[in-house]
């Protein structure tokens, strides 16, 4: 038997309303594409450099993790753990670690910008947060116009890979030799740690560096493809994108996130 249902007027409205609606809701939750646009005055990039093995570093990713909870907005400073090896040795191997955030570290020292090189270390847009004003730093940095401009894409479609695109729009002389850093760091990351400082404590971590490309001086247009491990959890990627003079001198950082 062929039954015909009929919906009255209010009832067509409220129909197409609810599938509008879901439609919206699914369209935003399996987005693909996100873009950002670089603030009109510098963003800080805070550096924490730390490891697995070091058991002065959990209040200091601590810190680095409730920074944007603490009032310290996106468009004001960009939060980036780089894990170090050269703690590797007394008992537990830190799992995020690479020696290339050590030799960074160490890159530090050699052009004058801090005078140790240690964990927890903090860089503030190049500079050991021992000798910058952390809240007054951030005021100063308001009130300056950036030296550059760009856009930033992130097309995620695929599982295998991010692919970024950066087109500038601005690059002021003093930023006309910088060099470009595009990163790939993620977050709500825990570590059960057997061995070493930090035996059997359980750790958060955020902000941690998973990829780190150097793209070299700063052009009009940059693109770049970004390798995903299937073990990480894409609602928790940020794409991050630092200018940095050939000193490590931050111009202007803007992170994206993937969610």
């Amino acid at each position: 038997m062929n039954t015909t249902i009929r919906l009255n007027p209010l009832k067509k409205i409220a129909v197409i309303g609810a599938a509008t609606f879901a439609l919206f809701i699914s369209s935003n939750v399996f987005a693909k594409t996100y873009q950002a646009s670089s603030s009109k005055h510098p963003v800080a990039l805070i550096e924490l450099y730390t490891s697995q093995g070091c058991s002065s570093c959990p209040p200091a990713e601590k810190w680095l993790g409730e920074l944007e909870k603490s009032g310290v907005k996106s468009n004001q400073a960009v939060p980036l753990a780089l894990h170090v090896d050269y703690w590797d040795y007394i008992g537990w191997e830190d799992e995020y670690s690479k020696k290339y955030f050590t030799e960074r570290q160490y890159q530090y020292r050699r052009t004058n910008h801090s005078e140790s090189v240690y964990t927890p270390q903090i860089m503030f847009n190049g500079n050991d947060v021992r000798r910058v004003n952390f809240g007054s730093s951030l005021s100063e940095l308001g009130k300056k116009n950036a030296s550059v401009a760009f856009h930033v894409k992130a097309d995620a479609a695929n599982k295998n890979n991010v692919k970024v695109a950066i087109d500038f729009t601005k690059i002021d002389d003093v930023a006309k030799n910088s060099n470009v850093v595009v990163v790939l760091a993620e977050s709500n990351l825990i570590g059960h740690i057997k061995a070493g400082e930090n035996a059997g404590r359980t750790l958060k971590h955020n902000h941690v560096v998973r990829v780190w490309k150097n793209m070299g001086r700063i052009r009009n247009k940059l693109n770049v493809n970004l390798a995903l491990n299937p073990t990480w959890k894409k609602e928790n990627l940020d794409v991050v994108v630092i200018v940095e003079t050939s000193d490590m001198q931050t111009q202007q950082a803007l992170k994206l996130a993937l969610n």
